[in-house]
C-alpha cells in the first residue's frame, strides 16, 4: 500500500481466490486486534501496516466464494494492490 502505507473504507484491490480474481472495494472496516485476538479500535477510520483487521468488501463483478469454515481452499484470499501482495486473509462469512 502506497502513501501514508494506511487502507481507508472505500479502498479498491483486486482478490485473488482460488484460481479466480475480481476488484473488490473495501466497504467497512469492522475492528482491528491484535495478534492475540484482543480488539484494539473498533470502526477505526484506516488499517495500517502490519494489522489485523475485519473488513467487509464488495466485489465489482460476480465470483464465487465460500467462508473459510465450509471450504479452506475457496475461503482464503489474497489482497494485491499495483501488483504487490497487500494482504492474505481467511473469509469469515458471505453476504448476498
Amino acid at each position: 500500500v502506497y502513501g501514508d502505507g494506511a487502507i481507508y473504507n472505500g479502498f479498491e484491490f483486486a482478490v485473488h481466490c482460488g484460481t479466480a480474481h475480481v476488484v473488490c472495494k473495501l466497504e467497512h472496516i469492522s475492528q482491528t486486534f491484535n495478534r492475540k485476538g484482543v480488539i484494539i479500535e473498533e470502526n477505526p477510520d484506516s488499517v495500517k501496516v502490519g494489522d489485523y483487521c475485519i473488513v467487509t468488501m464488495v466485489p465489482k463483478d460476480p465470483i464465487y466464494m465460500e467462508s473459510f469454515k465450509d471450504c479452506t481452499y475457496l475461503g482464503r484470499i489474497a489482497v494485491r494492490h499495483h501488483n504487490m501482495t497487500a494482504a492474505v486473509g481467511a473469509i469469515k462469512s458471505i453476504v448476498q
